[in-house]
């Protein structure tokens, strides 16, 4: 099912979090970070220790990350998030997008950002920004978790109420968690076997401790060098 996160600057996320994200959700991690005037894209990792070999570098920065628990699609590097938006943005989702899961090679979040979102942002470059468009992506990804990390502003997350907060880091579920329950979903050929409990569990939310302020996030920025794939 995949995990995604969205990081603040200056939080530090626990190391034992991203160990059981990359055990739990094994088919390949990424991440994204504010760097410079750019967003970066760092992604194809396929075990911890290099994954946290480079993350350790960014780890203070505002960032999207990503663990894969591959639905469609090959395992492989181009499958793994985050993926490059029109503009120069990143995108992470957790969830299935129905529809877009008919492809040999790649997974139905590739063949979305490639088929709906890159050309909405291409024709209209500020939909991130719009209410309304934004109100009409909400509706269009009913039922998964996706974050933005935009040219501009802040980062934007989908159905927020939906994540899980702890420590001013929103996850969207509990496998950062040790020993989650897993869907019974589709695997595709050579993926690692699901761990034997495969009752998924109702993921939400916990309350906000009283006097816990409401996570925020800094201002993403674009990769000049850095085009948006298409297929």
């Amino acid at each position: 099912m995949c995990l995604a996160i969205v990081k603040p600057a200056s939080i530090v996320i626990p190391q034992a979090y991203l160990e059981h994200g990359c055990e739990n959700n094994p088919d390949g991690a990424g991440f994204a970070v504010q760097h410079k005037g750019s967003v970066v894209i760092y992604k194809g990792f396929f075990t911890v220790e290099d994954f946290l070999a480079t993350w350790e570098q960014h780890q203070h920065k505002s960032a999207i990350l990503h663990f894969r628990l591959a639905s469609a699609g090959d395992i492989s590097h181009e499958n793994c998030h985050p993926f490059r938006l029109t503009g120069g943005g990143a995108l992470i989702h957790n969830g299935h997008f129905t529809g877009y899961d008919h492809h040999p090679q790649h997974s139905d979040t590739a063949l979305w950002v490639a088929t709906v979102l890159n050309p909405l942002l291409q024709r209209y470059p500020a939909a991130l920004q719009d209410p309304v468009l934004l109100a009409l992506l909400e509706s269009a990804t009913q039922g998964s978790k996706v974050a933005i990390l935009p040219r501009q502003g802040r980062t934007v997350v989908l159905h927020p109420d939906e994540w899980v907060a702890n420590g001013g880091v929103l996850y969207s579920n509990k496998s950062y968690l040790p020993q989650p329950s897993y869907a019974d979903i589709e695997r595709p050929s050579g993926a690692p076997p699901l761990p034997p409990n495969d009752s998924f569990g109702s993921y939400g939310p916990p309350p906000l401790a009283q006097g816990t302020p409401s996570p925020t996030f800094g201002t993403p920025i674009m990769s000049p060098n850095d085009s948006a794939s298409s297929f």
